[in-house]
């Protein structure tokens, strides 16, 4: 684990410093800034420096499918619960088989079109991860070589 020291008093200002990011003691109040060159000292303190976001349609497209998915729950939900009052208010033989068989169908059919907008909305962000995690590692391999660890 990597630390930043506080050159007044001491104390450690930050465990995971950042390059060029300056941390304020809690001790003493002063102000303690990371050289921009600084680069962790083990890999385990290596982050991604990346704040941006990346694929802003694809995370777009993502929202628009689980808002989706969620319309569709809550129409099932609706149809069920309309065909079941129906079914309580015309009671009569065919009518109420039809609108029981109704309303089961429509959140079972409903369930099954939200999971499916739930299954394409995670499989989008397990795709963004996926590149994020691959990048991040192409990132750490480039700092093992450009800083190898010296010999003991």
């Amino acid at each position: 684990m990597s630390f930043i020291y506080c050159s007044k008093c001491g104390s450690v200002v930050t465990m995971v410093p950042k390059p060029g990011k300056s941390y304020e003691c809690q001790k003493c109040g002063t102000v303690v800034k990371t050289p921009s060159d600084y680069v962790p000292k083990t890999v385990a303190d290596y982050k991604p420096f990346r704040t941006y976001i990346r694929y802003p349609a694809l995370k777009t497209i993502t929202t628009v499918f689980r808002f989706l998915g969620w319309i569709i729950i809550l129409l099932a939900c609706i149809s069920f619960f309309i065909s079941l009052i129906l079914a309580v208010k015309y009671n009569s033989g065919s009518l109420l088989l039809t609108l029981l068989l109704t309303s089961i169908v429509s959140l079972i059919g409903g369930g099954f079109w939200a999971l499916i907008c739930f299954a394409l909305a995670e499989s989008i962000e397990v795709s963004i991860d996926i590149e994020e995690n691959t990048r991040t590692a192409k990132d750490i391999l480039e700092l093992i070589k450009k800083y190898p660890r010296p010999s003991q």
